[in-house]
């Protein structure tokens, strides 16, 4: 368990390098943002045409 003095130094040090990280980690989200979100659009709608299916066959079956 870290004591209260150790836990602020953490803290510290934690934002800190937030700081300097913080335009690179930007820097690669919108660099990453439209093919992200083009993977997920068409991830969505594979899974969605899967349960589509998935119900069509359970309706045939009944």
């Amino acid at each position: 368990m870290l004591s209260w003095e150790e836990k602020s130094l953490a803290d510290s040090l934690y934002k800190a390098e937030v700081v300097l990280l913080r335009p690179q980690l930007d820097s690669i989200c919108n660099t990453r943002f439209d093919s992200l979100v083009a993977h997920y659009k068409d991830s969505l709608w594979t899974n969605r045409i899967q349960e589509i299916t998935e119900q069509l066959e359970r309706i045939k079956l009944q």
